[in-house]
């Protein structure tokens, strides 16, 4: 059913459960299957958070029954599913179980990972026998005229239909009070129960940032040791430098030592020979004497 107004994007960044009526006129002339498939491609491909629970029985305002067994259970899974930042497939999958021991059928999809639809079918199929993870067995479509009149009468269609009349009647303030005051204590639950997760994820955090300290510690100790090591390695490095220069220094002296006018001389008298040196050796003497 197309609704008046711009186009709205889908919230990517946030949980998002849908409760969707197998009997309300948004679902048109549409089939369950074809209902939930088109309801999907309305979901960003990156999404993984988002589920759809779709009943066949469910009308416009859904029965108090239902919403009394679903809307705990589906708050709970919100709040644990942003905060563990995945999927809550067990509690998703009990409540589908839930449904079906109560006599509800229809399929609860949702994404396991982003873009990865995961479906949940419950409730006995046409043939009697179970249907759970299975597609949907397909129903006669009603044909349903979804006009602005229509719409403003099954807005005020009572929350519990009456079992003695196919008629639908207005709700009484009775009903209206014990509707708001199971509401109001489904969400007092709700929040009790996510205060206890919140008070766990508080233990956890300080457990982290115990170790977190400790590890910072340790990582201290490792950055002053490797300093000290870096000093040293530059402390011995400066000092195998200067011994070199020291050699180098020292092997200058003995060669300047080896190579004086003196030891050129006497070397040049002890290698060589009488016959060779004889005429460089007269002149030498001559000079000598002289």
């Amino acid at each position: 059913m197309s609704l008046p107004g711009p186009d709205v994007s889908w919230p990517a960044g946030v949980v998002t459960i849908l409760l969707m009526g197998g009997e309300d006129f948004f679902k048109g002339k549409l089939s369950s299957a074809d209902y939930i498939a088109s309801s999907k491609k309305k979901v960003p491909a990156g999404n993984a958070s988002t589920a759809m629970l779709y009943v066949r029985q469910m009308q416009h305002m859904p029965q108090k029954a239902l919403l009394q067994m679903v809307l705990d259970q589906l708050l709970l899974a919100a709040l644990g599913w942003k905060a563990a930042g995945r999927a809550p497939e067990a509690e998703l999958s009990n409540l589908a179980k839930k449904l079906e021991a109560e006599g509800w059928t229809g399929t609860l999809a949702f994404t396991a990972s982003a873009g990865n639809w995961k479906d949940l079918t419950f409730g006995p199929s046409s043939n009697g026998k179970s249907s759970k993870l299975t597609p949907l067995a397909e129903e006669p479509v009603p044909t349903v005229e979804a006009t602005a009149e229509a719409e403003l009468r099954a807005l005020w269609q009572p929350a519990a239909a009456d079992a003695t009349s196919d008629r639908c009647r207005a709700p009484s303030q009775q009903e209206l009070a014990l509707s708001a005051a199971a509401a109001a204590t489904g969400h007092r639950e709700a929040a009790s129960q996510a205060r206890q997760m919140a008070q766990a994820q508080a233990s956890k955090a300080q457990g982290l940032e115990a170790e977190l300290l400790r590890r910072e510690q340790e990582l201290l100790e490792l950055r002053q040791k490797l300093a000290e090591a870096r000093k040293e390695e530059l402390w011995l490095s400066d000092l195998a430098d200067a011994q070199d220069a020291e050699a180098v220094a020292a092997e200058a002296d003995v060669e300047d030592a080896a190579w004086s006018p003196e030891n050129a001389f006497l070397a040049s008298r002890v290698s060589a020979s009488p016959g060779d040196a004889q005429p460089l050796g007269a002149r030498v003497l001559v000079a000598a004497n002289h």
